[in-house]
């Protein structure tokens, strides 16, 4: 029997580390925001438009076309994430796609890149990946930088890590499904339940959420 992580935020809940949480709570595209109880300010490029047709955690999940649309959020706490994980569905993937950005690629990024999806590190420098995931479904991703490794999860189970004294981004500026705003690196497809903390969440092999994060009342 393999045994798995009961996560740090058990019962699926919102806590002090919580820094990040981008959700859609209806189809409207401006109600797009963040649950992580700081209420960042979120803004859209472009429409982003809310559906149902094929959820996984919430009634509605975020749909980029792959032509301009995407996310960006400013703060000083992104600059000491250690934990970043969301879920995403493609329906292919190609070379350049980028679902996580800082500022420029300076910043670490997450790009699909020689079929692989890569994490590159601050300085533009590919670390880590997560293989070549499949497309035509929902997938958890996860990677986590504590300060002494690196490590990448899909669907819960580890698929590598590799030392790195860094965290995961090191500007204030996020920018999801674009590398920052970049022309040539929209990624097309799903996006839902983005989380971003400033802990080290997983240690293991663990179960990804199944419903949506609440607040723990801290």
């Amino acid at each position: 029997m393999v045994k798995l992580q009961v996560p740090a935020n058990d019962n699926y809940g919102i806590d002090q580390y919580t820094k990040l949480l981008i959700r859609a709570n209806s189809a409207t595209n401006d109600d797009i925001t963040d649950w992580s109880g700081f209420a960042r300010a979120i803004t859209k490029y472009n429409v982003i438009t809310p559906t149902n047709t094929t959820k996984k955690i919430n009634p509605y999940y975020m749909v980029f076309d792959g032509s301009a649309d995407y996310l960006n959020t400013n703060n000083a706490d992104f600059a000491t994430i250690k934990t970043l994980e969301w879920w995403l569905y493609v329906s292919s993937w190609a070379a350049g796609y980028t679902v996580f950005s800082g500022t420029t690629f300076n910043g670490g990024y997450v790009q699909y890149q020689s079929s692989l999806l890569k994490y590159y590190k601050p300085g533009n420098t590919a670390l880590i990946d997560w293989g070549n995931p499949s497309t035509g479904a929902w997938h958890h991703y996860a990677i986590m930088c504590d300060g002494v490794n690196c490590t990448t999860f899909l669907d819960g189970i580890q698929i590598a890590q590799a030392a790195y004294t860094g965290y995961v981004t090191n500007t204030n500026d996020l920018t999801l499904m674009a590398l920052g705003g970049g022309a040539s690196s929209w990624c097309p497809g799903y996006l839902d339940e983005v989380l971003a903390s400033s802990i080290s969440r997983y240690t293991m092999r663990f179960a990804p959420p199944t419903r949506p994060y609440v607040h723990r009342g801290w």
